[in-house]
């Protein structure tokens, strides 16, 4: 991916073509090819795996924060938390579904700020963390309109305000 995005396919340009369309998986492709292009081998893929290492918890911290679920005080030590999740997932090449995942919860959590106080701009982000999501994984604009329904029905059942 990155000969034919950065080299004009110099060494795979006659077996592989590169085109601006948008279908899922690619993303974390993208972002992987990108660091290496910016950074070089060994700097642009620790970057990359360090991104894909905090993205879930920095995710559900920031949905934490959001909707107000933790106190303050014991959001602090969440993050080491996701040590033992990590290597089970970043090893065994699961790093575009810990993307997608991070993505789903933080268009939940969007889509939490946008019940309170409805702006174009964050709908605008909103979507595009949703496009992101579809771009790392195919099903994760399903799961996140799953989780955003049956959010949305909890709160008519218990007559919840947003």
């Amino acid at each position: 991916m990155a000969d034919l995005l950065f080299e004009s396919g110099a060494r795979f340009g006659h077996w592989y073509s590169c085109g601006a369309q948008p279908i899922p998986y690619v993303l974390h492709d993208l972002l992987l090819a990108g660091c290496i292009e910016l950074f070089g081998i060994k700097t642009g893929g620790a970057l990359f795996a360090a991104l894909v290492f905090v993205s879930l918890p920095v995710a559900l911290l920031f949905y934490l924060h959001v909707t107000q679920l933790a106190p303050r005080g014991k959001t602090f030590r969440f993050p080491d938390q996701s040590v033992p999740v990590s290597r089970r997932f970043l090893p065994d090449a699961f790093m575009g579904f810990r993307m997608a995942l991070a993505e789903i919860i933080v268009s939940l959590a969007l889509a939490e700020m946008l019940r309170r106080r409805w702006s174009r701009g964050l709908f605008g982000v909103y979507v595009m963390i949703l496009i992101l999501g579809y771009l790392d994984r195919t099903r994760s604009a399903g799961v996140s309109a799953a989780a955003l329904g049956i959010s949305a029905l909890l709160r008519v059942g218990f007559r919840s305000r947003p």
